[in-house]
């Protein structure tokens, strides 16, 4: 038998608390046989279980006794420790749990630490931290306007193409002259080799973006507010202005939310995504665009009402993403994807 036990008790039956409450209660400790204590601590933290390496944090710690119980005694420690909003929402998902824990443990000399764990739950509310209302912007603040040109890739690729080109002539031609050394010639010829392709697959990328600014010119998106509450709407915008008649098929617009863990095996790692939601709106059907002639383009992207809230450590990570793709026959498709965060 232990030299005493110890049981957490919390005031709120249903253990459910919200940022910028109190977690109250008490520690019970009934001594089974005089000991002394050095250290009798109780602290709040949360923990993540599932398919990932487990990741931890916001842990708070609080002093509770120092001293000699005696056998019989029965001795109550209460504790209360404040929600800030530093730390994620509980969360059962797909391939990620998050929840919160109490744990206390005293320090009993040459004898075995009893300890005693509880779980609570921290779920979003109505007490939102005013710091955190200031931090996101307004829809009109916060909508992303993006020119999506070709200078930048086209030079990029050209000069990566133009670059792998030059550096596999010479390599050619260092083999050449150095043909009596069959190390130095397999050396260079792989080189060339592999250069070459890197150029094939940069060229080929600009490639693909200058058919699609052919067709459509250049696109201007707008998506935001990008910081989202859960029930919240996205405004999504598409401005084209194509230099010649083209036909657009469809603009779809997605958003989704994706689990993803890392398993750390030591020298390896296994990596597991999983999609929790996903909804595809169409902003447009098949539709004319005349040369010149500026078209817009507009729908509204709902967050769910019960959106899981964005996470992220080492880990484990619940990401929110949104995606718009210009679908143009006979053409690469026009795509671009952003991240999002959604908040309490």
């Amino acid at each position: 038998m232990s030299t005493c036990d110890l049981t957490i008790e919390l005031d709120r039956v249903n253990r459910i608390y919200h940022p910028g409450e109190l977690v109250t209660g008490r520690v019970v400790v009934q001594v089974n046989s005089d000991c002394t204590c050095d250290n009798l601590t109780i602290t709040r933290c949360w923990q993540t279980h599932g398919r990932g390496t487990q990741d931890d944090g916001g842990d708070q710690a609080i002093f509770l006794f120092q001293g000699t119980w005696r056998a019989g005694d029965r001795i109550i420690h209460p504790f209360e420790f404040d929600l800030l909003p530093e730390g994620p929402f509980t969360y059962h998902g797909r391939y990620i749990n998050i929840d919160w824990y109490l744990r206390v443990a005293a320090d009993i000399p040459w004898a075995f630490d009893p300890k005693d764990e509880t779980e609570f739950i921290l779920a979003p509310g109505q007490h939102r931290p005013p710091s955190l209302a200031e931090e996101l912007p307004s829809a009109e603040e916060d909508l992303n306007r993006r020119m999506v040109g070709l200078e930048d890739s086209r030079k990029g690729g050209l000069l990566c193409t133009l670059l792998g080109g030059a550096i596999g002539a010479g390599c050619w031609l260092g083999w050449a002259r150095l043909s009596q050394s069959v190390m130095v010639a397999t050396f260079l010829v792989v080189l060339a080799c592999v250069l070459g392709v890197l150029g094939l697959c940069f060229a080929g990328r600009v490639l693909v973006r200058l058919m699609v600014a052919r067709k459509l010119g250049p696109v201007l998106l707008s998506l935001g507010p990008r910081s989202i509450h859960p029930g919240g709407q996205i405004t999504c915008e598409v401005r084209l202005q194509p230099p010649q008649p083209v036909v657009i098929k469809r603009v779809r617009a997605m958003i989704w939310c994706e689990e993803s863990t890392i398993h750390d095996l030591g020298t390896n790692e296994i990596t597991r995504t999983s999609k929790v939601y996903k909804e595809r709106t169409d902003v447009s059907q098949r539709v004319l665009l005349h040369p010149g002639e500026l078209t817009t383009l507009s729908a509204q992207l709902l967050v769910p009402a019960d959106a899981p809230l964005s996470f992220s450590t080492c880990n484990n990570k619940v990401e929110w993403f949104a995606r718009v793709r210009v679908d143009v026959p006979w053409c690469p498709d026009w795509v671009e994807q952003y991240d999002l965060t959604v908040r309490p």
